[in-house]
């Protein structure tokens, strides 16, 4: 549909003639027969929505934030839950009406935990009260239809009974189908269902047939990390002899390999005890990894040894907010890191010696995220969102002084060549681009842009590839086209229970 570039998470008005979504940082309307899409307010890391029959929105704006209320025809949107700590809550997100059009379902939690965790669970609230009422424990989001609450226990596909007249439930749940896919890092389950007996799901237990592959700057192949695992941003080790990387299936923990000798090698253990460990960066020695650890719903940055060796040592202690680790810098005094204050990312500093004080550097009201250090340490690239779309930007560091956009189109995850005269991002359309680059002075200078290679790509908040020193070569974590994926469509999925 025209006007829908870059969408996301789409849901239908209650007559099925309009459709809401997601885009440009935003939250929008269009009608299903067409036309221009109307914006309704901001939403940059959203989260699901749902439209009642009154013209409510029930919507989550980003990642640890509440979830929000906006007119159809948009406005001012306001906080309609309250997220709870004691609870190991840093988010609400995926928000369904129920038939009254007051009352809601959603879920309630943290991310990076394991499926098998009780840490998450399907809540209901109210427009009316800021109260909540625990239904059941859930990993991942629910769907309420035809009187039962439809939801994943690990991959298989469950019914819970539910009196939508009375709000409570009625029975034991039960199995309709398995198995079906969640979406692990934004906790979604990857189904739908509809009024009249219809039930659609995507087959499988999890995206993880993802590749570790080195690619040299015609996209050719040179060579890969052994196995097909749910692997996710690679990082290379400045002396270029390990990978560190996350792997974040069944949970999230670090993981290190040593290319000369072809080992991997565990580098956390959250994952035992239902936590995780995500988004490794490495500092300038190649000694230390620093990287994010969740924990009962609180998020830290920890640092430990790179060969695995001796225990952990917290960098910036546990927080409710979202923080993930961009870039150590190359003095090794700085780690640069991205912190979603009130939901929206910004780029901060975290100093590692004194007081550890962090600071923000780059704030908005629209997101901005995955910075990276130059090799001198003089200047800093990040991604944001602040014209519409995700660019790359170059500012100086520390700073004060200009701002250069690295991007004409769209892209982001900038990583630099070692000598700094090369800066490289990855468009929109999965183009490893490669711009020349130098600073006069206080400027910044702009050469060529060329596009290197096109490549399937998986990308996350965290990063989606890494460049070696000299820009030859490049780790992908490469996500092939599914052939064998598949949606099923069951119809009268509920005749079972309608015999009874």
């Amino acid at each position: 549909m025209a006007g829908t570039d870059g969408a996301a998470f789409p849901f239908w008005s209650p007559d099925s003639r309009s459709i809401g979504f997601f885009a440009g940082s935003k939250l929008k309307r269009i009608d299903a027969s067409g036309g221009p899409p109307l914006t309704l307010c901001d939403a940059p890391l959203p989260r699901g929505g749902s439209w009642s029959q009154d013209g409510v929105i029930l919507f989550t704006p980003s990642v640890n934030v509440p979830i929000h209320r906006v007119s159809s025809s948009g406005g001012v949107a306001t906080p309609v839950t309250t997220l709870d700590p004691s609870k190991n809550e840093s988010t609400h997100r995926w928000p369904q009406f129920l038939p009254d059009g007051r009352h809601f379902i959603y879920l309630a939690g943290t991310p990076f935990t394991s499926k098998e965790s009780s840490t998450n669970a399907v809540l209901m609230g109210s427009l009316d009260s800021k109260e909540s009422k625990l239904l059941f424990h859930a990993h991942s989001g629910a769907l309420y239809v035809s009187g039962h609450i439809l939801f994943l226990r690990v991959n298989t596909l469950m019914a819970q009974p539910f009196d939508a007249e009375h709000l409570e439930l009625t029975g034991d749940p039960f199995p309709i189908a398995d198995p079906v896919q969640e979406d692990e890092i934004s906790l979604r389950s990857v189904f739908s269902v509809s009024q009249n007996g219809l039930l659609a799901y995507l087959g499988g237990t999890s995206a993880v047939n993802r590749e570790l592959v080195w690619l040299d700057r015609g996209g050719k192949r040179v060579g890969q990390v052994p196995g097909v695992e749910a692997y996710a941003a690679p990082r290379i080790s400045p002396d270029g002899k390990k990978l560190a990387y996350t792997l974040n299936s069944p949970a999230y923990d670090i993981w290190s390999y040593d290319v000369v000798r072809g080992v991997k090698t565990r580098l956390t253990f959250a994952s035992l005890s239902g936590q995780g460990d995500l988004g490794p960066v490495w500092s300038p020695d190649s000694l230390r990894v620093a990287y994010t650890s969740s924990r009962a719903g609180k998020f830290a940055i920890y640092q430990k040894p790179a060969d695995g060796s001796g225990s952990e040592e917290p960098l910036l202690e546990g927080t409710n907010i979202v923080l993930y680790p961009n870039d150590w810098s190359p003095d090794g005094k700085v780690l640069a890191y991205q912190q979603a204050t009130q939901g929206v990312n910004g780029v901060w500093m975290l100093p590692l010696s004194g007081e550890r004080k962090p600071s923000a550097f780059v704030e908005s009201q629209l997101t901005a995220f995955v910075s990276a250090f130059s090799p001198d340490g003089k200047w800093l690239a990040y991604c944001s969102s602040e014209s519409g779309e995700q660019k790359v930007y170059v500012v100086p560091f520390p700073g004060p002084g200009g701002k250069w956009q690295i991007s004409p189109g769209g892209g982001c995850y900038p990583r630099w060549r070692h000598d700094g005269k090369e800066l490289f991002y990855l468009s929109n359309d999965n183009k490893i681009m490669a711009v020349a680059v130098s600073a006069n002075g206080p400027s910044f200078v702009i050469g060529a842009i060329t596009p290197l290679f096109e490549t399937l790509v998986y990308r996350s908040v965290l990063g989606a590839y890494d460049v070696t020193a000299d820009g030859q070569r490049f780790i992908i974590t490469y996500e092939p086209a599914q052939s064998d994926a598949a949606i099923t469509l069951i119809e009268n999925w509920d005749a079972e229970m309608k015999r009874k």
